[in-house]
């Protein structure tokens, strides 16, 4: 008998994730989403990934007379993860660490280590190739030129990768 590798959590991400707008129903008890349940089962098979990516942060040395400070926010598939940060107090391991807390939930698993916060959805099937986007805010009281400097943040890519197995019914 094969058993289902995913936690329970991955196994609700999953038919969540293989749900499907249906518009043209005047009462659909789920909220207006026929699951897929065959694709969510289908994605038990050995066979299918769950979809990876990663942001980079870094934060140069400060040595300027102001602090700066702001937010880096991460969106994975249009849900923004928000960590503010002011150079006074925060380095580069408080952001990304702060950033990866942020991000870590039943949907999405988030793990920093040395400038890298990796990312892995918990569901599995090519509809976890989640939508991946990265921006930083800063601003500084003081002249441009006597500012601390402020985080980079980049996305390994546009899109989580390697998500495989079944896909959204259209």
């Amino acid at each position: 008998m094969h058993m289902c590798p995913l936690t329970p959590n991955a196994v609700v991400a999953t038919l969540a994730g293989t749900a499907r707008e249906v518009t043209n129903l005047q009462s659909v008890a789920d909220g207006g989403q026929r699951l897929d349940v065959g694709a969510a089962i289908a994605s038990c098979k050995d066979t299918s990934l769950g979809g990876t990516g990663s942001v980079t942060i870094s934060l140069g040395q400060g040595q300027g007379i102001y602090d700066t400070s702001g937010c880096v926010t991460v969106d994975i598939d249009g849900t923004p993860y928000i960590y503010n940060y002011d150079t006074f107090s925060d380095d580069t391991d408080s952001i990304g660490q702060g950033l990866a807390d942020a991000i870590n939930n039943k949907y999405i698993s988030a793990s920093y280590s040395s400038g890298v916060i990796s990312l892995q959805s918990t569901a599995l099937g090519s509809f976890t190739n989640y939508s991946l986007n990265v921006s930083v805010t800063h601003g500084c009281s003081g002249p441009i030129r006597e500012c601390d400097p402020y985080p980079r943040a980049q996305a390994s890519g546009a899109a989580f990768t390697g998500g495989a197995g079944p896909t959204r019914s259209q």
